[in-house]
């Protein structure tokens, strides 16, 4: 069980670094303006959560995840609106629940802040 835990975290470890290596390099750069929120959530990792779904559209973005820790999504959450790359924004929603392992899983639903053009 180690072993796969390990190859399943190296794996999602080389992808955040694929997708940051691109980001950085401006592949995305034109698909209206997701880039800088796409290498915020890259950059600001807590090791024992990590994201299910990411939906960005329309000024909206919506944020699906799972952490070992309820004490681990305030601080991520934390860490995610201070970086710049995020952008202002106001949060109108985070769920919070636990599934059926036991396993804590949120979804922070999130819209640009009025007035902010990026």
């Amino acid at each position: 069980a180690l072993g796969a835990e390990l190859d399943r975290s190296n794996a999602e470890e080389a992808a955040k670094k694929e997708l940051l290596t691109a980001l950085q390099a401006g592949v995305l750069s034109g698909q209206q303006g997701y880039t800088p929120v796409l290498v915020s959530l890259a950059r600001n990792t807590i090791e024992g959560l990590w994201l299910t779904a990411i939906e960005i559209g329309g000024g909206d973005v919506n944020l699906k995840g799972a952490a070992r820790k309820a004490d681990f999504v305030p601080v991520y959450i934390d860490k995610i609106v201070a970086d710049s790359g995020f952008g202002p924004r106001e949060y109108r929603s985070l769920k919070l629940q636990t599934d059926e392992k036991g396993l804590l899983t949120f979804e922070l639903r999130g819209h640009r802040g009025e007035g902010d053009n990026k």
